[in-house]
């Protein structure tokens, strides 16, 4: 991350699978982890720090990384409809 009280933050782990990990300066301040439920995913995120901007920036760069997973997934979506449109009109031409 870049600026704010949260300069040098660093997110690893799996952004696809919603689960990861926040540090700053090696310090944990959160972790995301996705579970499936029935047919609905959930996911939980773990505040490790005790202060307001600690909870406001791990909820906020989860709501971030869930709408940029979702519009990938659109747009994976949205190709392979297209994929195969083209392949069902190319074979009733």
């Amino acid at each position: 991350m870049k600026g704010g009280p949260f300069h040098g933050a660093q997110v690893r782990g799996n952004l696809w699978d919603v689960r990861f990990t926040i540090s700053l300066d090696e310090t944990l301040v959160a972790r995301a982890n996705k579970r499936l439920i029935s047919l609905r995913d959930t996911h939980a995120i773990e505040v490790v720090q005790d202060d307001d901007s600690s909870e406001l920036f791990s909820v906020v760069a989860m709501i971030v990384i869930l709408l940029h997973n979702r519009r990938k997934r659109d747009e994976d979506e949205e190709e392979r409809s297209k994929r195969l449109k083209r392949a069902f009109d190319d074979d009733h031409v």
